[in-house]
């Protein structure tokens, strides 16, 4: 009956995506390009994410439903994944459909439901692996060490976050009285050698490409600033998981944590199991934070296994819990079910720009339409190219302009991206261009691009999306391009 649930939950997030009232975002754009170009790698992640783009965009057409339509069903398998990690250690039915449920539920994985990005396969391969792993130790069946092995090296192909399974892994064989024989066995280090396998076009494409996305990891993570403390990006942090994961709820997953271990002291090694993928990922971005900005959805893979210690425990002790503590429990999961139903439908409450969720991703249709109006005005002698300095423009004009034409990403002094990558505009001379910026953001041309054309008029476009969200742009009508000395980026 859950797993029928969990499938209609399915189903009706398709529904959702077929009328969904928000475009798509400037990740799912920027991924949806790189489907165009398919590739063993890409500079900032691994290539799962643009063949699972590919696919049905071939099948289906370049449409917002058809770049989103695997995201439903990998939530659905997460939730089967989890449900399957609380049978197999509680043999509690109804914790496991409680755990099942949270994932669909908790704003930080619902989003995952209909917003298809690394995240979506990312959190399906790590709960499998989660479940495998046990599977490989519980069950004493070398065969699951082999499973593992390949989850993890396709879960490192979509996000390399999925590196922490390894050491969680290890923490707990080391600690484990009953399992650190494993230690002395050939099938985890085996294991480890096939999803090294599964996962060598990332390390084949990067040996090729200067080792890019190494120091793009480095870059992103504030290596090159060394230990330094900062209260502001802690604070950030703490914010962002009380945000996707709602307060209460946070808070009663960390308290659960702490009173299993009491309230069932014949499951030390399941509970030992759960916390080794938990607590040292959560330890370790809190640690991280302190030294720079960590994003909101780094530490999603430690919250599966404290949904299950969680839905256990609740479960479990539900007829011994006083009434102030059902209470809590109650008005927690009501309470995040509430922020992920605002959170699809965010026109329900009229919430401030700055703590709207969806704004990023209002508008872009509209706007799309207007960059093609202008475009099919330019003088038909000349063939035109888009271009921007963001990839998120870029990327969202090849998405939503008619025709869905090829953009470009100039460097104007940004972060290395995927576009540096792939044949730039140098070989474009005697074309016209769109050239489309922020008006937020830039103010005036830089002289080099000034200097690349023949002559530039500006065009300042104002949107009023669906969503009466106003996006403010200028787009530059640029005629007879001359060419124009663009470096490399030096920021990663």
């Amino acid at each position: 009956m859950c797993f029928i649930l969990l499938f209609v939950l399915a189903i009706l997030r398709l529904v959702y995506i077929k009328y969904c009232p928000v475009d798509l975002s400037p990740d799912e754009t920027y991924y949806w390009e790189w489907s165009r170009r398919l590739d063993l790698s890409y500079y900032e992640k691994g290539p799962l994410i643009a063949y699972l783009i590919a696919v049905p965009t071939r099948l289906g057409g370049d449409q917002d439903f058809w770049v989103r339509f695997t995201a439903p069903f990998f939530l659905c398998l997460a939730s089967i994944m989890v449900f399957k990690v609380s049978t197999s250690l509680f043999k509690n039915s109804g914790a496991a459909v409680m755990t099942g449920l949270l994932l669909q539920f908790v704003p930080l994985f619902a989003a995952n439901g209909v917003i298809m990005t690394i995240d979506s396969p990312f959190i399906f391969f790590w709960c499998f692996s989660l479940w495998s792993c046990w599977k490989a130790i519980n069950d004493e069946k070398a065969r699951y060490w082999y499973v593992t092995g390949c989850a993890i090296g396709l879960g490192f192909m979509s996000k390399y976050t999925m590196l922490f399974f390894i050491p969680s892994a290890a923490l707990f064989l080391i600690l484990s009285d009953n399992d650190r024989h494993w230690l002395r066995s050939p099938h985890p280090y085996l294991s480890l050698l096939l999803s090294l396998v599964v996962c060598s076009p990332v390390v084949v494409w990067n040996a090729l490409h200067g080792w890019v996305t190494v120091r793009h990891t480095a870059g992103h993570a504030n290596v090159a600033e060394g230990l330094i403390f900062s209260l502001d990006t802690l604070m950030n942090f703490i914010g962002s998981q009380l945000g996707v994961i709602t307060p209460l709820l946070l808070v009663l997953l960390f308290y659960t944590a702490i009173k299993f271990k009491h309230s069932y002291p014949l499951l030390k090694r399941e509970r030992w199991y759960l916390l080794c993928f938990c607590m040292p990922i959560i330890i370790f971005f809190l640690l991280k934070s302190i030294q720079g900005k960590v994003q909101g959805n780094w530490a999603m893979p430690s919250y599966p296994a404290l949904f299950v210690l969680f839905s256990f425990y609740v479960v479990d002790k539900w007829a011994s819990f006083q009434q102030a503590m059902r209470k809590l429990v109650q008005v927690a999961l009501l309470l995040s079910l509430l922020v992920t139903i605002i959170m699809h439908f965010p026109l329900l409450v009229p919430l401030p720009d700055k703590m709207n969720p969806a704004k990023p991703l209002w508008g872009w249709k509209e706007f799309g339409r207007e960059v093609s109006r202008i475009s099919d005005g330019m003088p038909s002698g000349s063939p035109v190219f888009i271009f921007s300095d963001s990839y998120q423009v870029s990327s969202e004009m090849a998405f939503y302009m008619k025709g869905h034409p090829r953009t470009y990403c100039i460097n104007l002094g940004r972060r290395m991206n995927q576009y540096d990558l792939w044949p730039g505009i140098e070989n474009l001379t005697g074309y016209n261009a769109l050239l489309v910026m922020n008006t937020e953001r830039k103010r005036s041309l830089p002289e080099l691009l000034e200097k690349a054309f023949a002559r530039i008029e500006k065009v300042p476009v104002t949107i009023l999306s669906r969503q009466n969200r106003m996006m403010k742009y200028t787009v530059y009508k640029c005629y007879d391009f001359r060419g124009i000395p663009l470096s490399v980026p030096e920021s990663f």
